[in-house]
């Protein structure tokens, strides 16, 4: 298969597409580190705040990233390639001289998205331990208090100790 050299004019509207959605990426990585911080601090107000802006900031990159994909599958319509092809494929028919440009910013796109993926997962880890801080600290003040145990699909149970039966408390 030759390679087409797309029109530097599409070209330029994946780039700027990138980057708007590495900008957004990025804002959303700031906003999470914010909220790391009100969790270590049990900042309950900080908490909420962050909470709201993030769930705007997540549906701003969202249409970002639906605006970036939409161009990048013009662009393999017009190289004839797969559809499910990554980026890093349809750069091959891109004109030389900016290749090495759209291999940095797929990479830094891809590395800020990986960086937002584990700051979601340190997060959610530090939520879980304060839930269970919080669960032993309740127990310890009430021995009779119903005990949480765990299925072998990971589902969490309350068990009451006095009446001995179980209520399911997750999904």
């Amino acid at each position: 298969m030759t390679k087409t050299i797309m029109p530097t004019s599409k070209v330029d509207d994946l780039a700027n597409a990138l980057r708007l959605e590495m900008q957004e990426y990025g804002d959303l990585l700031n906003l999470l580190q914010d909220l790391q911080k009100c969790l270590l601090n049990r900042d309950e107000k900080g908490i909420n705040d962050r909470n709201a802006s993030l769930q705007k900031q997540l549906q701003k990159a969202m249409v970002y990233r639906e605006s970036r994909t939409e161009i990048a599958n013009i662009l393999r319509v017009e190289a004839n390639i797969d559809s499910k092809s990554s980026l890093y494929a349809l750069i091959e028919f891109f004109p030389q001289n900016m290749q090495p440009m759209f291999k940095a910013l797929v990479g830094e796109t891809n590395e800020l998205l990986e960086r937002v993926r584990q700051k979601l997962h340190q997060n959610n880890l530090i939520m879980i331990r304060t839930q269970d801080c919080i669960d032993s600290i309740l127990a310890e003040m009430d021995p009779d208090s119903p005990s949480k145990t765990y299925t072998q699909k990971g589902n969490a149970h309350l068990k009451g100790n006095r009446s001995g039966h179980c209520i399911q408390v997750s999904a």
